[in-house]
């Protein structure tokens, strides 16, 4: 049975944050967004690539870091899919108790970008918020000696695999009798 815990990424990541007051021109993902991206841009230029990781806004507006684990004991790091499927996992099941009103998960990955397809590596963040927007930012990269440098960030449609869209309830009448 796979065991899924939540990991701190940092010290850095692991700084209190939280969302201005309702009504401010910043919304949830753009603030997951802000949290999440300085940490994967210092660990491509540090590393040349970095492990998925995600970030949840609390329903208090706090964030939080998460990372995957499978609680092996196995030399080695699991593949970036398995470690993505489970921090979308532990992602879905704190937005399924209400403990999540926004969540980011951050990848590394190929993708081609508008508008000649042409294929790079780039930064992808999959945002996603409790009222079922789901979109994912991607921000593609070159690393020169160390350095990154990017191009224009874009987005396509999100999963929506955190918050699902609820079906639509059943009125009085179409009850059964």
């Amino acid at each position: 049975m796979t065991f899924l815990r939540t990991a701190a990424m940092l010290a850095c990541l692991l700084l209190p944050a939280t969302s201005p007051a309702r009504g401010e021109a910043l919304d949830d993902s753009t603030l997951l967004q802000r949290f999440v991206l300085p940490f994967a841009i210092a660990q491509l230029e540090k590393h040349g690539g970095f492990l998925p990781f995600g970030a949840a806004m609390q329903a208090s507006g706090q964030i939080v870091a998460l990372g995957g684990y499978d609680g092996s004991d196995d030399e080695g790091t699991p593949p970036p899919a398995d470690i993505v499927k489970l921090i979308q996992a532990d992602l879905a099941a704190g937005a399924s108790k209400g403990d999540y009103r926004a969540t980011a998960l951050a990848y590394d990955a190929s993708v081609a970008v508008p508008p000649d397809g042409q294929p790079s590596d780039a930064i992808a963040i999959a945002l996603d918020r409790q009222d079922g927007a789901s979109v994912i930012l991607f921000l593609p990269y070159a690393l020169h000696n160390g350095k990154a440098g990017f191009g224009t960030s874009f987005t396509r449609q999100g999963t929506a695999a955190v918050f699902p869209l609820q079906a639509a309830p059943q009125d009085a009448e179409g009850a059964s009798d």
